[in-house]
């Protein structure tokens, strides 16, 4: 899986800026991302090929609401990876729990939040009947891409029909998915309301300190670490070239 960062590209960036190097056939327009991914995977001997988005996911299930960052200081979260680092730098105690344990850690006061997936998957596993408070947006996985491993020496053993067609494949996959869920979700969302889920956004302030913090968080990781610093700043210099043509394009509300 090729998860994403918090602030990270939307799920449409992700998908262009993964766009070139998927089979050299990605045109001028592709951000080249998948490059270097496929580098972080060369000493696996295994070819990645960008096959799913995951669209946001909501920022999570909360038994208290939030009103400002001092809210998040021991707050017991289920979250991993970088969005955990960072919710922990305001006093928060973030961790990661397997699907199967969180509902349970819930309703039995372990943690007093999580964060999962879309609507449509977090109501199979019943949150909105132990969690009062739904939060947006998900500052921490704006967009995700999943990736389809093969093996290197087979990926080479093919012919080059047989690359083209997974491909292919993996193209139509992604913008299936980029098109399918964000319909999908509004029912769900007025569904979890119609049963007295509380629907929010948090804060505008909350999400700036977020955003200050996560900016901070990931240069520091950049730091320590060159193929992820390479791939965070083609990110970024690909999401404010792609944001400016989006900001020409774009009509006021």
């Amino acid at each position: 899986m090729g998860r994403s960062d918090p602030r990270g590209a939307d799920r449409c960036d992700a998908v262009r800026s993964r766009a070139r190097g998927q089979g050299g056939r990605g045109g001028g327009g592709g951000g080249g991302g998948l490059e270097i991914i496929q580098r972080g995977f060369d000493a696996q001997n295994i070819k990645v090929l960008a096959c799913h988005i995951t669209n946001p996911e909501p920022g999570g299930w909360f038994n208290k609401e939030i009103t400002s960052v001092e809210d998040f200081s021991g707050l017991k979260m289920r979250m991993g990876g970088v969005g955990a680092r960072i919710l922990n730098e305001f006093g928060a105690s973030a961790q990661f729990l397997p699907a199967s344990e969180i509902y349970l850690a819930l309703e039995r006061g372990r943690i007093d939040a999580s964060e999962f997936s879309l609507p449509i998957i977090d109501k199979d596993l019943g949150f909105n009947q132990i969690a009062s408070f739904y939060y947006y947006p998900g500052w921490h996985q704006p967009g995700s891409v999943d990736v389809l491993m093969i093996n290197m020496d087979v990926w080479n053993g093919m012919s080059g029909e047989a690359q083209a067609m997974y491909e292919a494949a993996c193209q139509v996959s992604m913008a299936w998915t980029l098109a399918y869920a964000p319909a999908a979700q509004t029912p769900q969302i007025e569904e979890f309301e119609a049963g007295g889920t509380v629907v929010k956004r948090f804060p505008d302030e909350v999400l700036v300190a977020l955003r200050d913090a996560t900016d901070r968080v990931l240069g520091e990781i950049a730091a320590e670490d060159a193929l992820y610093g390479e791939a965070y700043a083609s990110m970024k210099a690909f999401v404010a070239s792609s944001g400016r043509w989006t900001s020409l394009q774009s009509l006021p509300e």
